[in-house]
């Protein structure tokens, strides 16, 4: 029996209700974006409705692709080089659909081919045909061609008494590929290096270990450079390496990187446990040197308690040098460190040049820490070198230790600019300008804005800056002893000083040149100079109080000045 419902006597009419026939409009501005070979997303402008829109249909063509309640649809499962036409439309809770969109037309991305050479050594199996699903065990099998791409398998060691040999090749990468650790080429047999590039073009090593303990070199770019008929080439690059174990009977040899040519990039490398140099580095031009870190050089110094013959002063080894012809260096952020037990002599970088031979020309230094012991020379030696710029470096000198961390010997150098460096805790000279009758004095050295702070210096004779015969400016500095004896300027013999806007914590601390004009003599008022922090505090004498030297940024990137002027320091004070 079915229900009636009957309306007059005592019934009631329902309200009246008008039916939702109004559809949304059309969405507009449809676009496609992260288009891959399989997927892409599109987005688009909301469209309107009477009552309220709640959800939009997307088709690919005449079929619905996705459904969604928002401006955005990612989409899958897409064909790669295929051209695919999608429109939207918008709904309401009624069931009105609007009319469609503008249509986006696309063409997905063409189809990754997959043309690298596995190389799996672990793998046995027979007919190794270079494929991911069944690699080569060795390069022994696979060779070095133009134009390839070499792929080591991750958490191997490969064991080789072959060179990995770039030499004259084009356009090659040597990479790794899987999870896990860098994949280790241990080289096991005596000879000049494990990996040669030599007049090689664009070749790239990457995210490789690398691991010798018998040969010279571990990476040989060149053999000793222009004029030996073999040269680095152009465009190479080591990345993302570890690189060590590099001893060699003697005294002499063990080299990292031996390298050169133009534009040769070595960047995120990790370099330790090295005989002689961490990188060796001649007739460069335009090679960068970047975020690496190179400590446990000059490993030789140790003598048999590292296996060598010999141990002591003539041991040479720094964990960069520069020889031959250098132009256009760029070295920055990377550590350079000298602290080892077995290390001694010689620097963390060093930029030589035989007497008579031309000046070289364009270097910066930059962003780079530098760290040194007692038994160690100096931080950074420059000989033979125009226009050079060391700038927001770090100097740590252990306190401690018995030498100073940097050292510029400006034979022919002319034309530097050390600004925005931080000398901490040096036990000698922080900067020593020199002289010597072969090469003459230096010219136009600029020491701007730097800070030398609690200087180890023992003799009123010796001075944050020394200068032997040498002209320099010193401006915009600041000398802070915090109790700790020394002098921040000593003119050892003939030096000329141009001396302004320098802030020296006591006036009986500044040294035989005199303080100069405009000095400061008061505490800086770090911040925090004990934990690193040279910022200026609010009160500090510093701020507002130094001379435009040209400079445009500060050690930690602050734009110069933020005031009137310049602060004196390393650290503008941050208005803002």
């Amino acid at each position: 029996m079915g229900l009636t419902f009957a309306f007059g006597r005592g019934g009631t009419r329902p309200p009246s209700v008008t039916p939702d026939i109004e559809a949304p409009s059309a969405p507009t501005g449809l676009t496609a974006s992260s288009v891959t070979q399989t997927t892409l997303t599109l987005t688009w402008s909301a469209s309107t409705d009477n009552v309220g829109v709640v959800g939009y249909d997307v088709y690919n063509g005449a079929i619905l692709a996705e459904t969604v309640t928002d401006l955005t649809a990612f989409i899958t499962g897409l064909i790669a080089n295929t051209q695919y036409n999608f429109t939207v439309r918008a709904k309401d809770a009624a069931g009105n659909i609007s009319e469609p969109s503008n249509v986006e037309t696309v063409t997905t991305l063409e189809p990754i081919v997959d043309d690298s050479i596995y190389i799996d050594p672990t793998n046995s199996a027979s007919g190794r045909n270079g494929s991911i699903e069944n690699p080569y065990n060795s390069f022994v099998d696979s060779g070095i061609a133009n134009g390839n791409t070499y792929k080591v398998k991750a958490g191997t060691v490969l064991t080789t008494s072959s060179v990995l040999d770039f030499s004259n090749r084009t356009d090659v990468t040597v990479t790794t590929y899987g999870v896990g650790v860098k994949p280790r080429l241990y080289y096991n047999t005596g000879g000049t290096c494990a990996v040669r590039f030599a007049n090689s073009t664009n070749c790239t090593l990457l995210d490789l270990e690398i691991e010798t303990n018998i040969a010279n070199s571990v990476i040989a770019i060149i053999q000793m450079g222009e004029g030996t008929g073999t040269n680095g080439g152009t465009g190479n690059i080591i990345a993302g390496c570890k690189i060590h174990g590099v001893k060699q009977s003697n005294t002499t040899g063990g080299i990292g990187i031996r390298g050169g040519g133009t534009d040769l990039h070595i960047v995120n490398c990790e370099i330790y446990d090295c005989a002689d140099d961490g990188m060796y580095l001649r007739d460069t031009t335009n090679v960068n040197v970047g975020y690496c870190n190179i400590y446990q050089v000059c490993q030789n110094y140790a003598g048999l308690a590292k296996g060598f013959a010999n141990a002591g002063g003539s041991s040479g080894g720094d964990c960069i040098q520069f020889n031959g012809r250098y132009i256009n260096y760029y070295v920055h952020h990377t550590i350079m460190d000298r602290t080892d037990e077995w290390t001694g002599n010689k620097y963390c970088l060093i930029t030589a040049q035989a007497a008579g031979q031309p000046a070289q020309d364009g270097g910066i230094i930059e962003h780079c820490t530098f760290k040194t012991k007692s038994t160690v020379l100096g931080a950074v030696f420059f000989s033979h070198s125009l226009n050079t710029i060391v700038r927001f470096n770090y100097f740590d000198g252990c306190s401690g230790t018995t030498e100073g961390v940097f050292k510029l010997a400006n034979g022919t150098c002319q034309n530097t600019l050390i600004h925005h460096n931080i000398f901490d805790s040096i036990p000698g000279r922080a900067i020593t300008i020199g002289y010597n009758s072969t090469l003459l004095s230096a010219t136009g050295t600029k020491i701007y804005n730097n800070v030398f702070y609690k200087q180890l210096i023992a003799s009123s004779h010796n001075g944050c800056i020394w200068n032997d015969h040498s002209n320099i400016e010193v401006r915009n500095n600041i000398f802070h002893f915090d109790g700790v004896n020394g002098v921040a300027l000593f003119n050892f013999n003939s030096g000329v000083f141009t001396i302004t806007h320098n802030c020296f914590d006591d006036v009986t601390k500044v040294g035989t040149p005199g303080q100069g004009t405009n000095a400061i003599i008061a505490d800086p008022l770090f911040i925090d100079a004990a934990n690193d922090d040279f910022h200026l505090q609010a009160a500090s004498s510093c701020r507002n109080s130094g001379i435009d030297v040209g400079l445009i940024e500060d050690y930690y990137g602050i734009t110069v000045p933020q005031e009137a002027l310049p602060a004196i320091g390393v650290a503008e004070y941050n208005i803002v």
